[in-house]
């Protein structure tokens, strides 16, 4: 399990074709921000994890924080709510 106080986040941007290569896609503007916040004691009831995100700046709501961890709870929830891996 990540220790408490973990930050995880991730930055999605839309996919721009390459004007050097044009099979390739790189990085365009971005899209969200979303962040994952460690604390057992205060979000108990989600798996220990505060989830948000931003759109354009601009904070989501309260049922944001449900509907990220409900995908957490259904796809991640023998591997800490996370996807990813914990690289000591």
């Amino acid at each position: 399990p990540f220790p408490d106080g973990t930050v995880l986040v991730k930055l999605a941007w839309k996919h721009v074709q390459s004007p050097e290569f044009e099979p390739a896609s790189i990085p365009g503007p971005a899209t969200t921000v979303q962040v994952m916040v460690k604390d057992s004691k205060k979000y108990a009831a989600t798996g220990g994890w505060g989830f948000g995100r931003f759109i354009n700046g601009k904070s989501a709501d309260e049922a944001q924080h449900q509907t990220c961890f409900a995908c957490h709870q259904a796809r991640v929830r023998n591997h800490d709510f996370v996807f990813t891996r914990f690289a000591p």
